[in-house]
């Protein structure tokens, strides 16, 4: 029997937890108060989100310094590389979903995420 690659390492990892990620997505779309938390919901969201390119590209300018003495590193580089057009602009659609929900996006953008949020990111 062959070792697992670490993509499949990976994917057996996050099987492990798929079906408590269901079950919480599951809870949330039919809360009973649905229509009140689902704009923090969203916002909670958008902070992830609009943290997320800075941190990929602060990522990709460390891994791209390593990557002449780490090829972990070069992966990581070239990986980022592609992946930050990808993702940029998703935290605009998040806004854009608020606004249509009645939210103010300025309000919204000078708001501070929470410390829970803030700690993930």
């Amino acid at each position: 029997m062959s070792a697992l690659t670490h993509s499949q390492s990976l994917r057996t990892k996050i099987r492990l937890v798929r079906s408590r990620l269901d079950a919480a997505t599951y809870n949330l779309w039919n809360h009973p108060r649905l229509v009140e938390i689902y704009p923090q919901y969203l916002f909670q969201n958008h902070s992830v989100t609009r943290a997320s390119v800075p941190l990929m590209e602060a990522a990709l300018s460390s891994a791209q310094t390593r990557s002449a003495s780490d090829p972990v590193a070069i992966g990581t580089a070239n990986y980022l590389a592609k992946h930050i057009p990808e993702e940029r602009g998703h935290d605009d659609w998040l806004v854009e979903d608020m606004r249509h929900m009645g939210m103010d996006p300025s309000i919204v953008l000078k708001r501070m995420p929470s410390p829970a949020t803030a700690t993930l990111v």
